[in-house]
């Protein structure tokens, strides 16, 4: 796995998402009455101009496609229900319509789906085709009736990817220790179970962050929704996952804690002993403050392409999640844990402690919404700090995160073990 990931690092470029989002967030379901999913099996057939209510809906044409390609059906009472839920058998069913895994005679049993149940088969067909593992039937329950969530519909189609393609298998491992840009990564948290099928479903663009940039693992999905994710599903099947450009972010920075090559497009120097340096070297190593005022570990340095708009793969994955300002470069942002060993009064002393690596402050909105610390903008009796000596307290490791803005020219970072990183960030 290390050698082909140093390969992904080295020299593989990646290229834009297959498919854009860009369709406004259906609204909200409200959540379901048990007792009425369990007979959604009933569809009628027949042709999209028949169902009354998806006229003017924000994915009118993608359901009708949907339709139209015999991936999704609607009820006998005529309606499409495009802000219905979906459920856990319903989407079963719908997978094995679309997919092209082939099914390797895998079988579960599942307490709750008796072989007469209306989606039996289907269930069975989707676990043969990879898309449902033992474990999303904890105790031997599979939920039929329950409705589909964010996370496991990310798990489901990213086990599909698995099976359709080699390459993802390898990204699903690398990406197991990646940051999550979601709001939840700092706020809430995000189990190591979890991170890699957010991080491939992400990556690959197949599903992307709510407005407020959290991921909503728990929320449940739409109909309309799923229309959406079906197509953008199939063009990821059973391609290269090399092919994308986040995904390649979130797999380096899995491995080595940045995205310095997939993004800044990094090259190396070499150190004394004329051995080339990359900068992960340094990921993890101590430094040693100017005056001895403390020490810090760098923890990670996560590279965004201010220049580009909002919202594109060119600005980077990370691109909301440290910097809303458009400027003309890319920016640094590096985690790290510091210690203060002397009183520091004022955020200078921190910024110039260490020669490149010293951190100033992230502005904008950024560090709130994502509930992740930066150093404190303002100072005085009527805020939180008194002096910056109160935000970093001798002696009380601290971990932060700062902006050391824009690298010019190559970069050499030696830590406090002699160990040395290089840098320098390059337009394509």
């Amino acid at each position: 796995m290390k050698r082909q990931a140093k390969n992904i690092i080295a020299g593989v470029v990646s290229i834009s998402i297959l498919l854009q989002g860009g369709m406004a967030a259906a609204k909200e379901a409200t959540m379901p009455n048990q007792e009425a999913l369990k007979n959604r099996q009933v569809y009628a057939s027949a042709s999209a101009a028949s169902f009354k209510d998806i006229k003017g809906h924000w994915a009118e044409a993608t359901i009708k496609q949907a339709i139209a390609d015999g991936y999704l059906k609607g009820y006998s009472d005529g309606t499409f229900k495009p802000n219905g839920l979906i459920t856990r058998a319903e989407l079963a069913s719908v997978l094995v319509r679309i997919t092209k895994n082939k099914k390797d005679g895998s079988k579960l049993s599942f307490t709750d789906v008796p072989s007469s149940y209306w989606a039996a088969s289907a269930i069975e067909g989707a676990v043969g085709a990879g898309f449902i593992k033992a474990g999303d039937a904890p105790g031997g329950k599979f939920k039929p009736n329950e409705a589909m969530t964010r996370y496991d519909m990310a798990k489901w189609f990213s086990q599909g990817l698995v099976r359709s393609e080699a390459s993802f298998e390898t990204a699903l491992k690398e990406v197991e220790g990646t940051l999550l840009p979601f709001t939840e990564t700092y706020k809430t948290g995000i189990s190591k179970t979890q991170t890699p099928y957010i991080a491939l479903a992400r990556g690959t663009g197949l599903m992307k962050g709510n407005p407020d940039d959290s991921f909503g693992l728990e929320n449940t999905t739409t109909r309309a929704e799923v229309a959406v994710m079906l197509y953008r599903y199939l063009r990821i099947e059973g391609s290269k996952a090399e092919s994308y450009r986040g995904l390649n972010e979130l797999r380096e920075v899995g491995l080595y804690s940045t995205n310095a090559v997939s993004l800044g497009n990094a090259t190396w120097s070499k150190d004394s002993k004329d051995v080339v340096a990359p900068v992960y070297n340094i990921m993890g190593k101590k430094f040693i403050m100017k005056g001895k005022r403390g020490s810090f570990i760098l923890h990670k340095m996560i590279v965004v392409d201010i220049s580009k708009p909002l919202g594109t793969e060119e600005r980077g994955i990370y691109g909301s999640m440290f910097d809303t300002r458009m400027g003309a470069s890319f920016l640094i942002y590096t985690e790290t844990t510091v210690t203060a060993e002397k009183k520091m009064k004022y955020p200078d002393e921190y910024q110039d402690s260490y020669d490149f690596l010293g951190g100033s402050v992230i502005f904008g909105d950024s560090p709130e919404r994502f509930g992740y610390e930066t150093v404190p903008r303002n100072y005085g009796p009527y805020t939180k700090y008194n002096d910056f000596s109160d935000f970093l307290q001798v002696g009380k490791p601290r971990t932060i995160w700062t902006t050391i803005g824009s690298t010019y020219g190559m970069q050499w970072i030696t830590s406090s073990d002699g160990t040395v990183g290089t840098i320098m960030l390059n337009r394509k």
